[in-house]
């Protein structure tokens, strides 16, 4: 299994250029590996390497991070009191609905601060 010296993606054997990162390669150039595989043969360099922590070309550093965290929890902070306030204005409807936009919002959050957060390629 040989992967792309730029992006990591597995090279399927026919083509001549990374379906995910268009990086022409032929046969005779060396690849890197993925982290967590093995080398395999034609491995030449360093693996690539990943932080949360770092700003890579692809993600903010930990000052982006740390302020797009502090903007979604204050929106769901702002959601959940609003939460009572339409709550006492239209009765257990109202809840209904707001929890159900708390609950889409929830998810959502969470999706979001996990793509942040994730580790990506930094070299």
């Amino acid at each position: 299994m040989v992967n792309c010296r730029v992006c990591g993606a597995r090279l399927d054997p026919g083509l001549t250029w990374c379906g995910q990162c268009l990086t022409p390669y032929g046969d005779d150039e060396k690849h890197v590996a993925v982290p967590g595989q093995e080398p395999e043969e034609g491995f030449v360099g360093p693996a690539p390497k990943y932080s949360m922590w770092k700003r890579g070309p692809y993600s903010f550093g930990p000052l982006g991070r740390i302020s797009v965290t502090v903007v979604v929890v204050a929106f769901g902070v702002a959601l959940a009191k609003e939460a009572g306030i339409i709550g006492t204005y239209f009765g257990e409807a109202g809840l209904a609905l707001v929890l159900l936009f708390i609950g889409i919002f929830s998810v959502l959050a969470v999706i979001l601060l996990w793509g942040i957060w994730q580790p990506t390629r930094v070299e």
